[in-house]
């Protein structure tokens, strides 16, 4: 491995050392709504370079008419997608992408799978899944769909070594699902309130 992929490692490392508790909670969300479908570490992938972990939750000039939520959701497919039509309505749901993380990461999910399906008899099929994820059915033959699967792919491996090394599935992933399904209407401000929701990382 190059010095400079060492570097970017150890950067993106510290970028999941010092996430603050909003999101935390959006990297657990993820991981718990992805991990039902088999996905729980390439949506967390997703909302990192998406988003920033919610940090940045709407693109305007992404597509039609932006696209919204931790994934970044278009907004034009998933007005599609839902069958609704109208100003109201592309309001109303841009205001759901942004307020709930579940239906958000749900809708998401619905664009990877499809994507994923389309790959299943290539090599490397989530880093092609990823070209798509940004750069539609193009995928890893669009410059910039590469680089984007190139990145992801690097925070994929990244994130596992992470969660393995820090025992996040343990400490802090079971603690949070098991609120989760206690109470599913929890509020974000409870969340952030919850120990479980505090990373203890290893220092080397």
């Amino acid at each position: 491995m190059s010095y400079c992929a060492i570097s970017k490692n150890d950067a993106l490392r510290r970028q999941l050392d010092s996430l603050d508790k909003q999101q935390l909670e959006i990297l657990i969300k993820s991981y718990i709504y992805g991990e039902e479908e088999g996905f729980g570490h390439e949506l967390v992938v997703i909302a990192w370079k998406e988003s920033n972990f919610g940090k940045y939750p709407m693109n305007l000039e992404d597509g039609r008419y932006g696209s919204f939520g931790p994934y970044h959701v278009l907004l034009e497919h998933s007005m599609k997608r839902h069958k609704m039509h109208g100003t109201w309505n592309k309001s109303r749901l841009a205001e759901r992408h942004l307020s709930d993380v579940e239906f958000s990461a749900k809708d998401a999910l619905t664009v990877w799978k499809a994507f994923y399906i389309r790959n299943k008899n290539t090599s490397n099929q989530s880093y092609r899944t990823f070209a798509m994820y940004n750069a539609g059915v193009a995928g890893i033959k669009n410059a910039a769909g590469k680089k984007y699967a190139d990145d992801a792919n690097q925070r994929l491996l990244v994130l596992k070594d992470w969660i393995i090394k820090n025992d996040i599935i343990n400490r802090v992933i079971e603690p949070a699902r098991r609120v989760i399904a206690s109470s599913p209407k929890h509020s974000a401000k409870e969340y952030r309130n919850l120990k479980t929701l505090r990373i203890p990382i290893e220092k080397e």
